[in-house]
């Protein structure tokens, strides 16, 4: 029986909307770090590094399918992910403060239990880039170098499962779309790492940016599989 470790990054679709219907249970064998490093279970909102929190149910789903195909298992998230924030504004790339507290409290966590291993990220985000029109360059720049940094900060060969961005949101908008494109890209340029559709078939979303209860669920199902996919992507890196 193993301890998986899944660190959480991204914002609001990761952490869900408080709206959002978090009554049905969670499966056994779930505990998320607090942000004081102690380990809890899953409860109805579940707090982020700035206090108000969600009921994270992406990461509900996603342990649901990954711990019926690994009976006996049990998964410990650390919840990083926070609404609004982004590369743009300076919270997710190396140095800046969500991505030094996931990194820190991370490795506080396998260091305080050394039997436990570390099995992948998961972020769920980049709407706050898209929506302030980052430049497609800037962002290809931005996420390869948040790759590289979290890989050499966690693990060289940690498997990366990023989400795309809701699909009313992107819209026609070019911007957005290019943004969507580049996360998208990521996967053929970087081992380990997959991308997460939201379009195959297109996800419930509320308001164009958020996703439904029934969205949510079904983008963890997708994130379970993409972590076997982000596991086989044996694809070079190439020269970023």
């Amino acid at each position: 029986m193993t301890t998986w470790v899944f660190p959480l990054a991204g914002q609001s679709n990761m952490v869900s909307r408080a709206d959002a219907d978090g009554s049905a249970p969670w499966p056994a064998g779930v505990r998320f770090v607090t942000q004081s490093g102690e380990l809890v279970s899953p409860t109805a909102e579940i707090a982020t590094p700035e206090g108000n929190g969600g009921p994270f149910l992406i990461a509900k789903c996603f342990a649901t399918d990954f711990l019926a195909s690994h009976p006996g298992d049990s998964i410990v998230f650390v919840p990083g992910a926070v609404g609004g924030t982004s590369f743009w504004n300076h919270r997710w790339n190396p140095g800046d403060d969500l991505y030094d507290n996931l990194v820190e409290l991370t490795r506080a966590t396998l260091a305080e239990h050394p039997d436990w291993r570390l099995r992948a990220l998961l972020f769920q985000g980049f709407e706050t880039d898209a929506s302030n029109q980052m430049l497609a360059t800037t962002f290809h720049r931005a996420i390869d170098r948040f790759i590289r940094a979290i890989r050499a900060d966690l693990g060289a060969d940690l498997p990366i499962v990023f989400g795309e961005l809701p699909p009313a949101f992107v819209g026609e908008d070019p911007v957005r779309a290019a943004i969507r494109d580049e996360v998208r890209f990521a996967a053929a340029r970087w081992p380990w790492t997959a991308v997460v559709s939201s379009r195959e078939p297109t996800l419930a979303e509320d308001d164009g940016l958020h996703y439904t209860t029934a969205g949510l669920l079904a983008l963890g199902r997708r994130y379970a599989a993409g972590l076997a996919a982000a596991e086989a992507n044996r694809v070079p890196a190439a020269g970023v």
